[in-house]
């Protein structure tokens, strides 16, 4: 955590667009990305130097070797792929959005009984995104062949739950700050519309994906997936659709003109 001297900070709020007044805490999240879609190793490396600085954010479980499941979602780095892919195996990859990759941690218990079908979570599977969990684990991270134009991080892991790898930041399509003390009832009303969903992709097969459940964090990220894949609609529209209803907004709209609302847990 770099903590600035006062002569630092006046000079900052005088010659940049740093303003103390409008300063705000987060529990673990950054992001980096290039607005011009710029790729570069360095966007990877700055999201390394914050994931590191937030550390006294995250929860801990002094896992030293792994990283305690801080991780990082960017996009798929086509570029070492490639090489890696005609190093090893003298194959070239399709054209960039024309393949998909991703990761899967394995059940350790399954995988050593060399069962037919292995348990398993998919950490990530896009022909955009790359999801990496464990930040030290792979040299990947550290190959100045690895370029994006984002890069998303969240050092946070289960604080609530019993602690393992698929609750681990940041998911597959978000990276929650947060908690959703709603969760059962949010559960409960997913699976009673199970029985009226429809999909013209996956057809008789819809039902393969069900239940859409997991943790908290975990549950709204299978939603919004869930929507986007399945329902087929764009993203911001399907985070749209998951905000609260429109009773509830206009009580906090009827409510504003009384007091604002508290910033940090109750905003939650």
């Amino acid at each position: 955590m770099v903590i600035l001297t006062k002569a630092q900070q006046d000079e900052a709020a005088k010659e940049g667009l740093w303003l103390p007044q409008l300063e705000r805490d987060a529990c673990g999240v950054g992001f980096v990305c290039s607005v011009k879609g710029v790729k570069t190793h360095k966007i990877l490396c700055e999201a390394r130097t914050m994931l590191e600085r937030m550390a006294h954010r995250g929860a801990c479980g002094c896992d030293n070797d792994s990283g305690d499941g801080a991780g990082v979602l960017t996009s798929i780095p086509d570029e070492l792929y490639r090489k890696a892919v005609k190093n090893q195996d003298n194959l070239d990859l399709p054209p960039v959005g024309q393949y998909a990759t991703g990761l899967l941690f394995l059940n350790a218990d399954s995988y050593k009984q060399a069962k037919q079908s292995v348990d398993c979570y998919v950490c990530s599977l896009s022909s955009t995104t790359i999801i990496y969990k464990l930040y030290n684990f792979y040299d990947d991270l550290t190959n100045p062949d690895f370029v994006t134009h984002l890069a998303l991080v969240h050092s946070r892991f289960s604080t609530n739950t019993f602690p393992s790898w698929n609750r681990a930041q940041p998911n597959r399509m978000v990276a929650h700050n947060g908690e959703i003390n709603t969760l059962r009832g949010n559960i409960n009303l997913m699976r009673a519309r199970e029985g009226v969903m429809s999909s013209s992709l996956y057809d008789e097969d819809l039902d393969k994906l069900y239940p859409v459940g997991l943790t908290d964090s975990g549950c709204f990220d299978n939603v919004l997936e869930f929507l986007v894949k399945a329902g087929q609609r764009s993203l911001p529209e399907a985070a749209m659709i998951m905000e609260m209803s429109h009773d509830k907004r206009a009580f906090y709209r009827w409510a504003d003109m009384t007091m604002e609302p508290w910033d940090g847990p109750g905003k939650h």
